[in-house]
């Protein structure tokens, strides 16, 4: 995997981060938690769909 790829990635991972960290503050104010468990849901979603794109990348790299 090119270096681009994985700073693209860690760019998302970065957002999706910031997103929930957002949401974690809101929710301190509102009391929504609602929000904050959909906001969790989608983090753990994309940490995982970057999870799956490094171990493809690093397989293709091996082979």
């Amino acid at each position: 995997m090119a270096l681009a790829d994985r700073e693209l990635m860690l760019q998302e991972f970065r957002k999706a981060y910031d997103r929930l960290e957002a949401v974690r503050k809101a929710a301190k104010e509102t009391g929504d938690t609602r929000a904050l468990s959909h906001a969790e849901h989608n983090f753990h979603a994309v940490a995982e769909g970057l999870a799956r794109l490094l171990i493809r990348a690093e397989k293709r790299a091996n082979d």
